[in-house]
């Protein structure tokens, strides 16, 4: 069953006082497939992926490494942290995500 998802892209601005603030804009939809996987550390296409709780299979969309992925039925949070286009054949992506539980959520 296919699932919607708000992307929340990461913009960093220089405030007054010469301080870093980091804000979430929106950046689009993504629909997908959304499907559990193992939770650890794997070494993947020579560099390490941590903690990669799901996969979202979809089309091919802007959505970057920083991005946050946010479900629009279950308003669950999930952190992008590996992004693959297989053979790079713009077929689909296949998008990594870690889970945000409620309680980490503004650390």
């Amino acid at each position: 069953m296919e699932q919607l998802f708000k992307i929340k892209r990461k913009v960093v601005a220089i405030n007054e006082l010469n301080r870093e603030i980091t804000t979430l804009q929106d950046a689009g939809t993504i629909e997908g497939v959304l499907d559990l996987l193992t939770g650890s550390t794997v070494f993947k296409y020579a560099r390490m992926q941590e903690e990669s709780t799901h996969i979202l299979i979809c089309d091919v969309v802007d959505v970057k490494e920083t991005d946050i992925l946010i479900n629009q039925y279950s308003n669950k949070k999930y952190e992008v942290t590996y992004v693959d286009n297989p053979l790079n054949m713009n077929d689909h992506l296949e998008i990594e995500l870690k889970f945000i539980p409620q309680s980490e959520e503004g650390k």
